[in-house]
């Protein structure tokens, strides 16, 4: 019980809110840039009113895309939020309108994950609940010791897991032996690009190992005085780095600013507010009511705890499954395994009409964007809700009793490809469900 109550104590003690309050104003602004790329890649029209099919979550079948009218709604929504939160306008509020529309759009379909948009998201659901505009906001002008520990631990607690799982999800045979996927990523750049470096062994096993130790090292490297300096620089260059290696290559879109926001987290407070001081001659002063104010009761203690349990579980739930994590997709989704895996993949499907005696080839690209499509070669998954699209399809044009049959072969970390699926089962006899093993995806042949 006095461990309890010391936590309690601890969690709840008051402290400056300058630091939580300039994280607040950069996550703002890596907001914004994100509601600015999702307008000008025209990701309303292009992958979500012009796409045919959508792949929706399991439970999440409600989540559809709405009228033309009403979706450009929502990206505005995206703006003038992430501006009250730079601004601190109403921040909690700001937080909780971009979390609903970010999520509602990239909820819509599965093939639209990445790691990133759910880190925004966690990050925004925690933002709803911590009081980041008491500080450099338009709504209070003083600074004053308005926040409490528990605010500031749990944002660092939050990016300093997926740093610590993604390192972990390193330590396996085809990163550190294979050096996939890492070797394919640099020879596609070189394919890209004249530029030695992409085909230096020395920087492969620079971002082999280097990515490794970053990952697993970088939190304690932060926190710890002696080598914040250091670390500070290495974390800089590390995204730097990712920015020049995935710009092209891969979805890494605003994924380094939103880490290097993180970095605010890690600076001494003292610093922050000796910055403000000297710079914009913000000084820190007290308010007893903002004191007051924020403290956790008990039972919101163990939902804060609940949190933290939830996602240190997330990541490892894939022991619960057979096979390769990577290979089968299973579980792959919300555990930080980033830029893991790459495959090559062929895909058709076959209609048949035994009634009439029919055979037709099916080409899945009629239906899907090109992102959707080789989405396919990552989520073995997907295939079933296509065929069920195709199947109806077939039945509108006439055919009474339509089977679907699938050739899909994946070629796994530049293994041979191989069939994921047996070809001569009929996809309308297969289910999927994400809290088991669907036995119908073969395993991994070395």
């Amino acid at each position: 019980m006095m461990i309890i109550n010391l936590v309690f104590s601890y969690l709840n003690r008051p402290i400056g809110g300058e630091r939580i309050a300039v994280f607040r104003i950069a996550l703002g602004m890596v907001l914004f840039l994100q509601a600015w790329y999702f307008s000008v890649i025209d990701f309303i029209q292009k992958d979500l009113l012009d796409s045919v099919l959508h792949f929706p979550y399991p439970y999440f079948e409600f989540i559809k895309v709405q009228d033309p009218l009403i979706m450009k709604g929502v990206l505005m929504l995206l703006f003038f939020s992430s501006l009250g939160m730079m601004l601190g306008y109403r921040a909690r509020l700001s937080s909780l309108i971009y979390l609903l529309s970010f999520t509602y759009l990239w909820l819509i379909d599965k093939g639209f994950y990445n790691n990133h948009y759910y880190l925004i998201s966690l990050l925004l659901l925690l933002m709803c609940f911590i009081r980041s505009d008491n500080s450099l906001s338009i709504m209070k002008r003083k600074s004053s010791a308005s926040n409490r520990v528990w605010e500031e631990k749990i944002l660092l607690f939050q990016f300093s897991i997926v740093l610590v799982f993604a390192g972990f999800n390193k330590l396996n045979e085809w990163w550190l032996i294979q050096h996939e996927p890492v070797h394919h990523i640099l020879q596609y750049k070189a394919m890209l690009h004249e530029n030695l470096l992409w085909k230096s062994k020395g920087f492969e096993l620079l971002l082999i190992w280097g990515g490794v130790v970053f990952d697993l090292f970088i939190v304690p490297l932060l926190l710890w005085g002696r080598t914040r300096k250091v670390a500070v620089i290495l974390f800089v260059l590390f995204n730097g780095i990712n920015t020049l290696l995935f710009y092209d290559v891969g979805e890494i879109g605003i994924f380094p600013l939103l880490m290097l926001s993180a970095l605010i987290l890690f600076f001494p407070r003292k610093d922050i507010q000796s910055f403000l001081a000297k710079r914009f001659n913000y000084n820190v002063s007290l308010n007893k009511k903002d004191i007051e104010g924020g403290v956790l009761s008990k039972p919101a203690v163990f939902l804060l705890l609940f949190y933290v349990v939830i996602q240190l579980l997330l990541p490892i739930r894939h022991h619960l499954y057979e096979g390769n994590v990577d290979y089968t997709g299973e579980a792959q989704r919300f555990s930080w395994r980033m830029k893991s895996v790459y495959k090559d993949f062929t895909i058709s499907f076959k209609l048949i009409d035994e009634e009439r005696n029919i055979e037709a080839n099916l080409d899945p690209r009629s239906v899907l964007s090109v992102k959707q499509y080789t989405n396919l070669g990552y989520y073995p998954e997907l295939i079933l809700p296509l065929s069920e699209n195709l199947r109806r399809s077939a039945i509108e044009k006439g055919v009474r009793e339509p089977k679907i049959y699938v050739e899909y072969k994946v070629g796994f970390m530049g293994l041979p490809l191989q069939y994921m699926v047996d070809p001569k089962v009929e996809l309308g006899t297969l289910y999927y469900s994400p809290f088991r093993h669907s036995d119908w995806i073969l395993p991994l042949k070395k």
